[in-house]
Protein backbone atom coordinates (compact mmCIF):
# COMPACT_ATOMS: atom_id res chain seq x y z
CA UNK A 1 0.00 0.00 0.00
CA UNK A 2 0.76 3.45 -1.07
CA UNK A 3 -0.20 6.05 1.72
CA UNK A 4 -0.37 9.86 0.40
CA UNK A 5 -0.98 12.03 2.95
CA UNK A 6 -1.36 15.32 2.24
CA UNK A 7 -3.01 16.26 5.64
CA UNK A 8 -1.65 17.48 9.24
CA UNK A 9 -3.30 14.13 10.49
CA UNK A 10 -0.33 11.61 11.65
CA UNK A 11 0.90 9.48 8.40
CA UNK A 12 2.10 6.87 10.40
CA UNK A 13 -1.57 6.96 12.33
CA UNK A 14 -3.48 6.70 9.31
CA UNK A 15 -1.58 3.75 7.50
CA UNK A 16 -1.98 1.88 10.62
CA UNK A 17 -5.78 2.30 9.98
CA UNK A 18 -5.84 1.56 6.63
CA UNK A 19 -3.59 -1.14 6.84
CA UNK A 20 -5.88 -2.49 9.29
CA UNK A 21 -8.76 -2.15 7.14
CA UNK A 22 -7.33 -3.81 3.76
CA UNK A 23 -6.76 -6.82 5.99
CA UNK A 24 -9.93 -7.08 7.37
CA UNK A 25 -11.52 -6.76 4.04
CA UNK A 26 -9.43 -9.46 3.11
CA UNK A 27 -8.25 -7.49 -0.34
CA UNK A 28 -4.67 -7.09 -1.88
CA UNK A 29 -2.26 -4.91 -0.91
CA UNK A 30 -0.70 -3.06 -3.97
CA UNK A 31 -3.11 0.44 -3.97
CA UNK A 32 -2.48 3.88 -3.59
CA UNK A 33 -4.59 6.16 -1.02
CA UNK A 34 -4.23 9.05 -1.13
CA UNK A 35 -5.79 11.65 2.02
CA UNK A 36 -6.41 14.90 1.38
CA UNK A 37 -8.10 18.20 3.69
CA UNK A 38 -11.86 19.39 2.60
CA UNK A 39 -11.25 22.59 0.57
CA UNK A 40 -14.19 24.25 2.45
CA UNK A 41 -12.83 25.43 6.16
CA UNK A 42 -16.78 24.55 7.31
CA UNK A 43 -17.12 20.67 6.46
CA UNK A 44 -17.32 18.27 8.45
CA UNK A 45 -17.78 15.12 7.15
CA UNK A 46 -15.52 12.47 5.06
CA UNK A 47 -15.67 12.15 1.33
CA UNK A 48 -14.74 9.77 -1.21
CA UNK A 49 -13.42 9.13 -4.94
CA UNK A 50 -12.17 5.80 -6.12
CA UNK A 51 -12.32 4.39 -10.34
CA UNK A 52 -13.93 1.13 -10.89
CA UNK A 53 -11.48 -1.44 -11.40
CA UNK A 54 -8.66 0.46 -10.27
CA UNK A 55 -5.80 0.88 -7.57
CA UNK A 56 -6.19 4.38 -6.30
CA UNK A 57 -8.25 5.92 -4.00
CA UNK A 58 -8.75 9.28 -2.76
CA UNK A 59 -10.72 10.54 0.76
CA UNK A 60 -11.03 14.12 1.56
CA UNK A 61 -10.96 14.59 5.39
CA UNK A 62 -11.71 17.49 7.66
CA UNK A 63 -9.33 20.03 8.48
CA UNK A 64 -8.22 19.84 12.17
CA UNK A 65 -9.30 23.30 12.84
CA UNK A 66 -13.02 23.88 11.46
CA UNK A 67 -14.32 27.19 11.06
CA UNK A 68 -16.72 28.25 13.38
CA UNK A 69 -17.05 24.88 15.09
CA UNK A 70 -14.76 23.12 18.10
CA UNK A 71 -11.85 21.75 16.47
CA UNK A 72 -12.13 17.92 14.62
CA UNK A 73 -11.28 15.03 16.72
CA UNK A 74 -10.55 11.76 14.38
CA UNK A 75 -11.05 9.01 17.13
CA UNK A 76 -13.73 6.36 17.74
CA UNK A 77 -17.03 7.27 16.02
CA UNK A 78 -14.78 9.06 13.56
CA UNK A 79 -12.44 6.60 12.55
CA UNK A 80 -15.36 4.03 11.78
CA UNK A 81 -16.95 6.86 9.56
CA UNK A 82 -13.42 6.92 7.88
CA UNK A 83 -12.79 3.37 7.48
CA UNK A 84 -16.50 3.05 6.36
CA UNK A 85 -15.55 4.96 3.65
CA UNK A 86 -12.77 3.36 2.45
CA UNK A 87 -14.59 0.01 2.63
CA UNK A 88 -17.17 1.67 0.16
CA UNK A 89 -14.18 2.84 -1.83
CA UNK A 90 -12.19 -0.33 -1.84
CA UNK A 91 -15.74 -2.18 -3.20
CA UNK A 92 -15.73 0.68 -5.85
CA UNK A 93 -12.03 -1.08 -6.97
CA UNK A 94 -13.20 -4.11 -7.09
CA UNK A 95 -15.60 -3.32 -9.98
CA UNK A 96 -18.89 -2.20 -8.39
CA UNK A 97 -21.29 0.54 -9.14
CA UNK A 98 -23.27 2.06 -6.90
CA UNK A 99 -26.55 0.55 -8.43
CA UNK A 100 -24.61 -2.75 -6.97
CA UNK A 101 -23.96 -2.35 -3.33
CA UNK A 102 -27.53 -1.64 -2.52
CA UNK A 103 -28.01 -4.50 -0.70
CA UNK A 104 -24.72 -3.95 0.70
CA UNK A 105 -24.49 -2.69 4.40
CA UNK A 106 -22.16 0.04 5.62
CA UNK A 107 -22.99 0.06 9.16
CA UNK A 108 -20.57 0.81 12.21
CA UNK A 109 -20.74 -2.16 13.91
CA UNK A 110 -19.18 -4.10 10.93
CA UNK A 111 -15.97 -2.05 12.22
CA UNK A 112 -16.12 -1.89 16.06
CA UNK A 113 -12.69 -2.34 15.66
CA UNK A 114 -11.30 0.90 14.62
CA UNK A 115 -12.95 2.69 17.93
CA UNK A 116 -9.30 1.69 19.41
CA UNK A 117 -7.69 3.68 16.58
CA UNK A 118 -7.38 7.53 17.10
CA UNK A 119 -5.44 9.33 14.52
CA UNK A 120 -3.01 12.15 16.48
CA UNK A 121 -2.16 15.36 14.43
CA UNK A 122 0.94 15.48 13.05
CA UNK A 123 3.70 17.60 14.99
CA UNK A 124 4.49 20.42 13.04
CA UNK A 125 7.82 21.52 12.56
CA UNK A 126 9.50 24.37 14.07
CA UNK A 127 10.58 27.42 12.54
CA UNK A 128 13.96 28.10 12.05
CA UNK A 129 15.10 31.43 14.16
CA UNK A 130 15.45 34.63 12.34
CA UNK A 131 18.78 34.82 10.80
CA UNK A 132 19.19 31.24 10.38
CA UNK A 133 19.70 30.77 6.99
CA UNK A 134 21.79 33.90 6.54
CA UNK A 135 24.48 32.45 8.86
CA UNK A 136 23.97 29.18 7.05
CA UNK A 137 25.27 31.35 3.79
CA UNK A 138 27.62 33.19 5.84
CA UNK A 139 29.44 30.13 6.76
CA UNK A 140 29.56 28.71 3.63
CA UNK A 141 30.71 31.89 2.06
CA UNK A 142 33.66 31.12 5.11
CA UNK A 143 34.53 27.85 4.11
CA UNK A 144 34.71 28.87 0.10
CA UNK A 145 36.85 31.44 0.92
CA UNK A 146 39.27 29.46 3.01
CA UNK A 147 39.07 26.70 0.03
CA UNK A 148 39.44 29.27 -2.94
CA UNK A 149 42.44 30.60 -0.79
CA UNK A 150 43.78 27.36 -0.44
CA UNK A 151 44.08 26.65 -4.05
CA UNK A 152 45.83 30.36 -4.93
CA UNK A 153 48.17 29.39 -2.11
CA UNK A 154 48.94 25.91 -4.02
CA UNK A 155 49.17 27.45 -7.84
CA UNK A 156 51.76 30.30 -6.12
CA UNK A 157 53.65 27.45 -4.59
CA UNK A 158 53.25 25.73 -8.00
CA UNK A 159 54.26 28.70 -10.48
CA UNK A 160 57.46 28.89 -7.92
CA UNK A 161 58.89 25.46 -8.77
CA UNK A 162 58.20 25.70 -12.37
CA UNK A 163 60.03 29.43 -12.52
CA UNK A 164 62.85 27.44 -10.52
CA UNK A 165 62.90 24.72 -13.12
CA UNK A 166 62.52 27.22 -15.63
CA UNK A 167 65.61 29.11 -14.62
CA UNK A 168 67.64 26.21 -13.96
CA UNK A 169 66.67 24.75 -17.59
CA UNK A 170 68.09 27.76 -19.15
CA UNK A 171 71.33 27.52 -16.98
CA UNK A 172 71.82 24.52 -18.32
CA UNK A 173 71.67 25.95 -21.91
CA UNK A 174 73.50 28.30 -21.57
CA UNK A 175 76.60 25.98 -20.52
CA UNK A 176 75.99 23.89 -22.95
CA UNK A 177 75.78 26.48 -26.23
CA UNK A 178 79.28 27.54 -24.47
Amino acid sequence: MRLVNRTKWNTSDLEKLCLRTIKELGIDNNRTIVIKQHTRKSTLCFSGKAYVRYNRVVVHVPRIKVKILEPFDFSDENCQLFVNLLAHEFDHNKGLYHKDMLDMDYTKDDYEWAKNYKVRVAKTKQKKPEGYFQSKLHNRTLAQIKKWQTKKKRAEDYLKKLRRKKSQYEKELKIKEK
